[in-house]
């Protein structure tokens, strides 16, 4: 396993609030674009949110000022939304245009705006792709 040095931890953890807010903003179209055997638009949207949206991962984006501490009450206004999704309406069905998840849709994009984010790629920089003999 590689070991990160300071400057790639910290990156690595920005990267892990930025993908899930990339997941989050994205049009159901531009999700199911992604895709594939190796991507599974739900278990994607729900381990990068438990990825990036540890308290752990962002005290480090804050206190590395990845993340301006003045965002905090907005990601924790984020985090509140994604957390009361009732458990029946994380299918994709209702990822397309139920209320619920249009207003995360755009929450998530706003944070990215605040951020200072133009970018709404998802960044596969850190990913491990795992192959199978």
């Amino acid at each position: 396993m590689k070991k990160f040095n300071k400057k790639q931890q910290v990156e690595y953890y920005y990267s892990c609030v930025f993908n899930s807010l990339v997941l989050f903003a994205m049009s159901f179209d531009d999700l199911m674009k992604m895709k594939s055997p190796a991507f599974s638009p739900m278990f994607e949207l729900e381990t990068e949110y438990d990825d990036g949206f540890n308290d752990y991962v962002l005290n480090q984006n804050f206190e590395n000022k990845k993340i301006n501490p003045a965002l905090k009450p907005n990601i924790d206004s984020f985090k509140l939304k994604v957390e009361n999704l009732k458990k029946g309406f994380w299918k994709l069905e209702f990822v397309k245009s139920h209320p619920q998840w249009e207003e995360i849709r755009m929450v998530a994009n706003n944070l990215l705006n605040k951020m200072g984010e133009k970018r709404r790629n998802y960044d596969s920089g850190f990913t491990a792709i795992v192959v199978a003999d």
